[in-house]
Formats: C-alpha cells, structure tokens, sequence
C-alpha cells in the first residue's frame, strides 16, 4: 500500500474514465455502426447511469468512497458534464500509461482505487460494494472480467510498476490474461461476475435484453431501456436479427 500521506486514510476513490463528446469523439467503434450522433446519445446515456450508480454506491459504503471523473482532455475539467464529481486529468500517453496515472495518484489519496469505465450501464451499486468489502480485506486486486477479454472495473489497494499497466495490449482477447498474469506475481486477485462491456451493436442489442429483464432498474436506466427499444426494437426483434 502507498505510504505517501493519504488524507482520506479510509476511504477509497472510484473513478470512471470518460471523454468529453464536443471535444473528442466517442464510442467511435459503436459509431461506425450507428453513427456517431446515437453514439453520442448512448454514452449520454452512461454518464447519468454512471452518476446515479456511484451516489447509491457511496451512500450504501457510509460516504467512505469519493467518485472521480478521470477525464481524457485537460482543457475539459471544468465542463459541466463533469460538475457532480472532482475531476482530475487522466493524463497522457497510452491507455496504460494513464490507467497507471489515476490509479498511483489517487492511491496516494486514498485507501484503495476502483477504476471503471463508462460503457458498462449494467454495473450496480451493490456490485460496487462487493468490490469495495473485498478490497478491503486484505492487500490484493480485484477484477471485474468483461465478456470480450478486457475488464469493466478493477480494483486495488497495492502499488503496481508502470510497466505492469504498460506491458499489455489492451482491447484484445487475451487483455484479462495478460494483466491478471502479471498482476498475480504481486499479490492476490479476486475476481466479480463477469458483465458486458458496450463496444459494439451486438452489445447494444444484448444490453436492451439484460436491462428488460431486470427488476430493479434505476431511473436513468429506465430512460436507456426506452432509448434503446425506440431504437432498436424489441429483444424479440433483437433475436432475429442477430440470427440472420
């Protein structure tokens, strides 16, 4: 664990990584499919889920996390997309070198990190907190596999080389193996239940299914379900054209 001065000894930070839309385009492997305005619409979308989530989170862990926005430009911290959290840089250079960044920042801060994305809106407050609870517990990670290789959330309270995050090739199949493998020689993983992670139209239509089944949707998932039916139709429809 870092031994800097952390001023929020007890508590941990959850930082979701995000770009502002007007400065950089977004979602641009959803929008090559859908075009990047519904694109735009859908991360939207994410960022309120993502907001609603991490309140209810923090409320039900007694206030001891902080949400983060690790924003990818700079110039955009004070856009008011981002005015509900703090938001810190989420520096420069590859994915690597900026998850590398957030995580040895803000783990001088604070107990632990939690490191999300925006493009996982099936993410819940209770999920969270089972991260939270484990992380906790000893030093050690913990990892939220997505269904495509990669990660949705990771979790850690221990300090990691540079050259761990850098030494990955992210958005591939193997991404959760790498990373699990070299994490591993430092100390413990734990691993959530695996999730979706929205990269695609075939995420899209298997998202609307997820959310219609579900029963306890909060509000701004409820206004993403109807967003998603009105676009692309029913699960039923759904079904038969993915099978074409």
């Amino acid at each position: 664990m870092a031994k800097t001065d952390k001023t929020q000894n007890n508590s941990g930070a959850i930082v979701f990584f995000v770009k502002t839309p007007h400065y950089t385009p977004v979602k641009t492997r959803l929008a090559a499919i859908i075009g990047q305005e519904k694109a735009t619409e859908f991360f939207k979308f994410c960022i309120k889920i993502i907001e609603e989530t991490a309140k209810k989170a923090t409320k039900l862990n007694a206030h001891t996390i902080i949400p983060y926005w690790a924003v990818a430009e700079k110039q955009a911290l004070t856009d008011p997309l981002w005015r509900n959290f703090s938001a810190i840089h989420s520096g420069v250079g590859s994915l690597g070198m900026r998850l590398h960044h957030v995580y040895s920042t803000l783990l001088k801060k604070h107990s632990y990190v939690i490191l999300l994305g925006a493009d996982s809106p099936n993410v819940t407050a209770n999920l969270i907190t089972s991260a939270c609870h484990l992380i906790q517990k000893f030093p050690h990670f913990v990892i939220g596999p997505a269904y495509d290789g990669g990660f949705y959330l990771f979790a850690g309270n221990k300090n990691i080389p540079e050259t761990v995050w850098q030494n990955v090739n992210y958005s591939e199949e193997t991404t959760l193996k790498q990373l699990s493998t070299k994490l591993a020689a430092i100390a413990k993983i734990e691993f959530l239940q695996p999730m979706l992670d929205v990269d695609t139209h075939d995420d899209l239509l298997h998202l609307n299914t997820s959310l219609k089944s579900s029963t306890q949707l909060l509000p701004s998932q409820k206004k993403l379900l109807v967003w998603l039916t009105k676009e692309f139709g029913s699960p039923k429809t759904q079904v038969g054209m993915m099978s074409k």
